[in-house]
């Protein structure tokens, strides 16, 4: 629905993502503290020490790193609800560059995706939240935007112990 509301055509600029991947997790750490005030949670970074420039479209990026890091903050408070105060939620964001790409890693430790279910998780309207959660867009809308800037999106999984999503950006 995002996706196909968008009015303005926006162009690739060359940037850096780890400023659009820091501005979507003051957002995302802002939504998730009002809508989740019981959640306690830890965010570490270990970013690439190079500030690679990538050819990217700043707006669609932000919403894959919010949707990204809002559907972590989601499933830690799942995990949170279920084990109460002898769970720590944590969300890891890495970066590194391999050969011409820049990978990030978006972990969290939270209740984890299903493997049956991974393979239907970029799926149009393919949702593994409760009714009236979640569409099932977000996360097709990401794996589209990631194709639209040449780059990819996977996801690994342990079911129960943590979710891995894997970005990778071509580098200029």
């Amino acid at each position: 629905m995002l996706h196909v509301s968008k009015t303005e055509q926006q162009q690739f600029t060359k940037g850096d993502p780890h400023s659009v991947c820091e501005d979507a997790l003051i957002l995302a750490t802002q939504r998730v503290n009002s809508k989740y005030n019981a959640l306690k949670f830890e965010v570490n970074t270990n970013y690439t020490n190079v500030t690679p420039q990538v050819m990217m479209m700043p707006n669609d990026l932000t919403r894959v790193f919010l949707n990204l890091f809002t559907n972590a903050f989601y499933a830690l408070e799942d995990k949170r609800k279920k084990l109460g105060s002898y769970y720590h939620p944590v969300l890891e964001i890495s970066s590194e560059i391999q050969a011409t790409q820049l990978i990030f890693r978006i972990k969290d430790n939270g209740v984890g995706i299903p493997q049956e279910t991974i393979k239907k998780i970029f799926e149009p309207f393919y949702t593994t939240k409760p009714t009236g959660e979640g569409t099932g867009l977000g996360l097709s809308i990401c794996f589209d935007t990631m194709k639209a800037h040449k780059g990819d999106l996977q996801v690994e999984s342990v079911a129960g112990e943590s979710t891995t999503f894997i970005l990778s950006l071509p580098v200029s």
